[in-house]
């Protein structure tokens, strides 16, 4: 057997402890976060009010991360570097799957998990209409802008 291949097999062995262990501290920190959850009374998981305040998740981090790559993809490609579009495309499809997975789990939670109540529907319905309705008055907004200025032109931008 060469020197090469016995340094190998050992660091494989030692890589397959460390992985051992590793996944051993995991299931005991576990065990000991279970058992400890068990012990605490009932009445601490009871939900007192009628919202539901949801649990921490990684998407907000990929979501954002997955815009970060997008349009750092399409400048790399505006400026003509070759894994600028490819770059775009990644990052376009993270953020494409990060959303539909993020509105899975809200369907998921109203549906079957059970913990949109009424208040949750209400404010939901509520947010909705508040941004169709900022929409509306951004869109009210710059149009009215664009048809002042081109009815009325001023000399200071000469009379476009």
């Amino acid at each position: 057997m060469s020197e090469k291949k016995a340094l190998l097999i050992e660091n494989s062995r030692k890589f397959h402890l460390l992985v051992t262990r590793s996944v051993y501290a995991i299931i005991l920190v576990h065990r000991h976060l279970f058992q400890h959850l068990q012990k605490m009374p009932r009445s601490v998981f009871i939900q007192r009010h009628a919202f539901h305040l949801v649990n921490p998740s990684p998407k907000p981090l990929i979501t954002s991360f997955a815009a970060l790559t997008t349009a750092v993809g399409l400048a790399l490609h505006f400026h003509g570097y070759t894994v600028g579009f490819e770059t775009a495309l990644c990052g376009l499809s993270g953020l494409l799957l990060s959303i539909f997975l993020w509105w899975q789990d809200i369907v998921d939670e109203g549906s079957f998990e059970g913990v949109h109540t009424n208040i949750v529907q209400l404010s939901l319905r509520y947010g909705m209409i508040l941004f169709i309705l900022s929409e509306i008055m951004f869109f009210f907004a710059f149009f009215w802008a664009f048809f002042a200025s081109s009815l009325t032109p001023a000399v200071e931008i000469g009379n476009i």
